[in-house]
Order: structure tokens, then sequence, then C-alpha cells
């Protein structure tokens, strides 16, 4: 009704019609200037809480890479001790030669040569036993297309005994063709060699596979390719998180430590803890009481 008010005052009094249309106009234009506000604090505060929600992540992606890069440190020096410089310089001439980067390899490397020191080796041995079995792998992940961790887990439960897993280094493992093995290296049966004697002998069945499939030096043929480099630069990715992460993992460990020490005492004091919730309950119910009693 009052829309068809104003069309037919235009005819009769213009200048009422116009004051009428002006105020009208004046109310959208302000209605919209508050609701753009409005939009733009809350376009503010959503844009705000999702950037503090990806520096979060982002922190913690670093927190978590720096760690496990420290551990994977700590494993290696825990492994090689005394050899530990000369364990990093063979692991970076492998890594020079096949193309991958080092990080890429050293978890392999350590797990191979922890192994390898069970068996009864001394550190110098597992630390050759590595070098050889580091090459083994590095040549069959990318000869067989598969990644450097699942042909270490492969070449481990081999080694291990596990001959079930042959067809996944590329060799056929028999009671007959482990004793040629053993003779040819150490003059007597399989059976009859000591622990570290038929790890170099199985490690040398995959050599000799690899040698033979063509799958030896496959890793530095193929370290050009694009599988190659993005798994390198995955791994780049990661090392520079590492990088930032390091800087704050022990004030971060040093938080947690806290907190636990609190919940720790929360939980050794409950009848504090559940005084002190009685009576923040207890003040919180009264200011609320109190407000609704002077805004009624």
């Amino acid at each position: 009704m009052e829309l068809f008010r104003l069309l037919g005052t235009i005819a009769i009094d213009n200048s009422n019609a116009n004051s009428e249309i002006n105020e009208t106009v004046g109310n959208a234009e302000q209605s919209q200037s508050r609701i753009t506000a409005a939009f733009k604090k809350i376009g503010t505060a959503v844009a705000t809480y999702f950037a503090a929600e990806k520096i979060a992540a982002f922190g913690k992606i670093c927190l978590d890479a720096a760690a496990n890069v420290q551990a994977m440190s700590s494993q290696f020096s825990q492994v090689f001790g005394d050899f530990e410089n000369e364990a990093t310089e063979h692991l970076s001439s492998i890594a020079d030669d096949s193309g991958i980067v080092e990080n890429r390899l050293k978890g392999s490397y350590t797990q191979i040569a922890a192994f390898a020191k069970t068996t009864g080796m001394e550190t110098e041995e597992a630390l050759a036993l590595a070098d050889r079995a580091l090459v083994a792998v590095a040549d069959s992940a990318a000869f067989y297309d598969r990644s450097l961790e699942d042909v270490t887990e492969s070449l481990q439960s081999f080694l291990k005994g596990n001959y079930e897993n042959d067809a996944a280094l590329g060799l056929s493992c028999t009671e007959v063709t482990r004793n040629a093995a053993a003779n040819e290296l150490y003059g007597k049966s399989f059976q009859d060699l000591s622990e570290a004697q038929k790890q170099l002998t199985l490690l040398k069945m995959v050599e000799d596979a690899n040698a033979l499939s063509g799958a030896l030096g496959q890793a530095s043929r193929e370290s050009e390719t694009w599988s190659n480099q993005t798994g390198n630069l995955k791994q780049a990715w990661t090392d520079f998180t590492a990088m930032i992460g390091t800087g704050f993992l022990p004030i971060a460990i040093k938080v947690v430590t806290a907190l636990q020490k609190i919940v720790t005492w929360m939980t050794e004091h409950k009848s504090v803890v559940t005084a002190v919730s009685i009576g923040v309950g207890t003040l919180t119910t009264a200011i609320i009481a109190y407000n609704v009693a002077q805004t009624s």
C-alpha cells in the first residue's frame, strides 16, 4: 500500500514524493553500508581463523619432521658408533652415485646395518654389508618401480630367512641355489654357515640376480627421471620443514612436559581440583543470576 501511495503522490506533489524516495534510498544505502561492514568483519575473522589454522598445521608438520629427523640421526649414531663418520661418507657416496638424496636412503641404511649387528657382525662388518645392501635396494627399487622402503622391507625379511620374498627381489631362492651360493663363497652347505655368513650369502644372491636381470646400476640410470626427482623434492621439503621445526622443538617439548606435570598434579590432588571447580561453578551461577536480575 505504501508503494501505491508513493506512486500516486508523484503526480500530485512531486517534492513530497522526491523527499520520501530520497529517504528510502538513504535508508537502503545506510543498511547496505552496515551489512557490508558486518560482512567485512566476518570475512576478516574467517580469514584470520583459517590463516591461524594453516599456521598451526604447518607448525605441526615442522615439529613432526624435526622429531623424525632427530630420531633417525640418533639411531644412525647408535648403530654405527665410532664408525659414524665413515658411515656418513659411505652413505653420501652411495647417494651421489644413485642420484637419490641422502636422507631418503638413511633410514634403510641404518635398519640394514642394525639387523646385521644382531646376527653377530661387528660394526665395521655391518657397515660393509649395509653399503652393498643399500646399492641393491636402490637398484631394485628403480628397476621394479617400487619404493625404497618397500624393497628394504623385502630385503630385510629375505636376509632374516623368509625365502618366500625371493620373487619380490627378482630371484629364485631354493635349498639347491642357497647351497650352491654357500659352497661358492665358503666351501660348505648353507645350513652350516654362521648367521652372518648366511646374510652375506643371501645378499650375494640378490646382487647376482640384479646383475643377471639388468637391474644393476638402474638407480644411477634413472637418477634424472621424474619419479626420482619428485621423490628427492619431497625429501627436500621434509628436510626444510625439519630445519624450521628444530628451532622450536625444544620449546614445544618443554611446554608439553610442563602440561604433563600439571595434569599429573591435578590427578594426584583430585579433591583440590574438585573443590576449585565447585567454587568456580558457584561463582559463575551467581554472576549469571545477577545479570538476569539486572535485565529483568
